[in-house]
């Protein structure tokens, strides 16, 4: 769940289909990318990408790279029509780059290639203090438009890559097989994802535990104390609830950063320590740590809706519920209906779910949610599990799916009556 902007609630995602996941079956059925990028002293990135789509998923082909890179004329197999132009859509200050194939009924029947090329400042702009590189920390994810995405943002894909210029004495957190040699990094991700996030941190610890690696500098901390507590309990909740992590272990990394909040990938989390140079740390509150913890280990299975539509609730919204489930069954009914009771106060001119584009911050993280304890409420919940599990192995993009399932499970009016709420102003 993020804390900053609108742009960094794109990066609570995390991806779960089940074909690209689940011990890499249909990992080939994914786009692939290769990355060669080296990071100089000072934080300039020169990376050579290149794309590769099997045969039958071409699609055609609109991509998106931060504009602050220089970008060398894109090559492709097969030939096709490339066109760049400046663009402030879906984010601001982008290259728009458009490929269009000479002949896009053979590109559908073949392996196509899209190499990138470019050189630029990781920070994107000067107020960019969140994420990005210091000597100390290079912290790499979506919101920097540091590779050249798919304009469907949540278009996945597998990663192979080489990273030069992260220094021996960095500790690097990543998805996937993670290798470091002298200054190179070696990266191999079978596990389909959105995104290729990834941080590099002088003086991280890692201490390991069944299906899970927690880092941090100070392993003493209170907060990293309580973090890691967290991320054990809510590892083990949501896999006896949805079953076994897609992609594991977990990775969860305490990053030294003053500003930010969290955000998640498939089976790996990032949270900022919080800590801003000469201010006391900000009071623990150890329920709040752990809603955190369990909203983003949560994204591993509720993610692949599109951002920027109105059914991202499937990834927000569910993953709070998530979270709810876990407060109750760690801190107690009446805690958590006590919060609750407070929401439904703040939610009464919240708006609509659908109809509207993507939901306000509001509707996605307490009134969506409010709706799926009502929904417990009406169907039972150990019927609403049974649809969420179910839809859990094959995570929705689609509202429809969701009340498809619903319907399956609880019956015509339970389906009718939960998308009149998701309507209903």
């Amino acid at each position: 769940m993020m804390r900053a902007g609108s742009l960094l609630l794109l990066l609570v995602l995390a991806s779960c289909a089940e074909s690209p996941v689940r011990g890499g079956v249909g990992a080939g059925s994914l786009p692939h990318y290769k990355v060669l990028a080296s990071i100089a002293p000072g934080g300039e990135l020169t990376a050579d990408v290149t794309l590769t789509l099997p045969p039958g998923t071409f699609m055609e082909g609109d991509f998106i790279l931060g504009r602050r890179f220089a970008l060398q004329p894109v090559e492709t197999s097969p030939r096709a029509e490339v066109r760049v132009e400046p663009t402030d859509q879906p984010l601001d200050g982008l290259h728009g780059i458009h490929v269009r194939f000479d002949d896009a009924t053979a590109a559908q029947a073949r392996q196509v290639t899209v190499r990138f090329r470019y050189s630029g400042p990781i920070f994107a702009n000067e107020k960019q203090d969140r994420l990005g590189y210091t000597p100390d920390a290079i912290e790499m994810a979506l919101e920097l438009m540091w590779l050249p995405y798919v304009s469907e943002l949540n278009r996945r894909f597998t990663v192979d890559a080489e990273l030069q210029g992260i220094a021996p004495d960095m500790v690097v957190v990543a998805q996937g097989d993670v290798r470091h040699e002298g200054d190179r990094v070696y990266v191999h991700r079978s596990v389909g994802d959105f995104d290729f996030a990834w941080v590099a941190v002088r003086g991280l610890k890692v201490v390991q535990e069944p299906g899970i690696e927690f880092y941090a500098r100070d392993l003493a901390d209170p907060l990293v104390q309580v973090l890691r507590k967290h991320s054990l309990a809510a590892a083990h909740f949501h896999q006896q609830w949805f079953g076994p992590l897609p992609g594991g272990p977990i990775r969860l990394a305490v990053v030294p950063r003053g500003v930010g909040g969290a955000y998640a990938r498939v089976g790996y989390t990032i949270i900022a320590d919080g800590k801003k140079p000469g201010e006391p740390p900000s009071e623990l509150n150890e329920l709040s740590r752990a809603a955190t913890v369990a909203h983003e280990f949560a994204h591993a299975w509720w993610s692949p809706a599109d951002p920027f539509s109105e059914d991202y609730w499937l990834a927000e919204s569910i993953a709070q519920y998530a979270s709810w489930r876990y407060i109750e069954a760690t801190f107690g009914t009446e805690k958590l209906y006590t919060d609750l009771q407070k929401a439904r106060e703040a939610i009464k001119d919240a708006g609509p779910v659908l109809g509207h584009g993507r939901a306000s911050r509001l509707v996605l993280y307490t009134k969506t949610p409010l709706l799926l304890k009502d929904l417990e409420q009406q169907i039972g919940r150990e019927r609403l599990d049974v649809v969420l599990v179910k839809l859990s192995r094959h995570p929705p993009r689609k509202t429809q799916e969701f009340l498809d399932a619903l319907r399956g499970v609880a019956g015509d009016q339970a389906a009718a009556d939960f998308e009149a709420a998701l309507r209903a102003g």
